[in-house]
């Protein structure tokens, strides 16, 4: 080789990449202007360079975008079907012949069935926030002290805990019932303890119902005799 020219040849960042060359086997001379038509070639590979890595930019970038939509369509879709999924579930609560509420970690109340507004006699917004014990108070039938520890008890065992049957509920508005009730934890996706649910059910209505059944069997069975 008796003849060489170069320029360096700059990448997107500024930084060189390569070089462009000029060979020959043979000695020749080179003017000012092979100089400046090197520099326009060596311009115009950088150009080339850049362009290419722009595109591949660009592409890598549609195809982020395209990832980035599919899964906000599908974030979407989940949470659609969640919410729904939710309002099915809290209509079919709410339909319950049972009393139920839930509780947070703060004995408030966030949420209560018609059931169990029912029998306080109040909606739920206007409970919804308070502690559970201004409005449903758990007593045990035979000494009416509280009665409430089984909900504690879920929370911290992580369980489902039964109330037992013996239990009165005075509820806000004033009134008692006999009653039997459950509890349940509420856990988050990482297994702690959020709250509580309570189910609970008056056995007053049952039992006046059986007083009768029994009456009335005794009656007739002093009408056959």
């Amino acid at each position: 080789m008796r003849f060489y020219a170069g320029h360096p040849v700059p990448g997107p960042d500024g930084k060189n990449v390569g070089t462009l060359c000029i060979l020959d086997n043979k000695p020749r001379t080179f003017s000012a202007v092979d100089a400046e038509l090197l520099r326009y070639l060596a311009s115009w590979a950088e150009v080339e360079l850049n362009r290419s890595e722009l595109s591949r930019a660009l592409e890598e970038r549609k195809k982020a975008n395209e990832e980035l939509l599919s899964k906000t369509t599908d974030l979407e879709l989940a949470g659609k079907e969640l919410q729904e999924e939710e309002v099915e579930l809290r209509t079919l609560i709410d339909q319950m012949g049972d009393g139920v509420f839930a509780i947070d970690r703060n004995d408030q109340i966030t949420f209560c069935n018609g059931m169990a507004t029912k029998i306080i006699g109040m909606q739920e917004t206007q409970v919804r926030g308070h502690s559970f014990r201004e409005h449903f108070g758990f007593m045990h039938e035979h000494d009416r002290s509280d009665a409430c520890g089984f909900i504690r008890d879920a929370m911290m065992r992580k369980e489902v805990v039964s109330g037992g049957e013996a239990l009165l509920l005075a509820v806000s508005a004033g009134s008692e019932c006999e009653m039997s009730a459950s509890a349940a934890p509420v856990l988050d996706a990482a297994g702690n303890v959020t709250g509580a649910i309570v189910a609970f059910r008056c056995n007053t209505a049952d039992r006046d119902r059986q007083k009768i059944r029994s009456e009335f069997a005794y009656a007739s069975h002093q009408l056959r005799t």
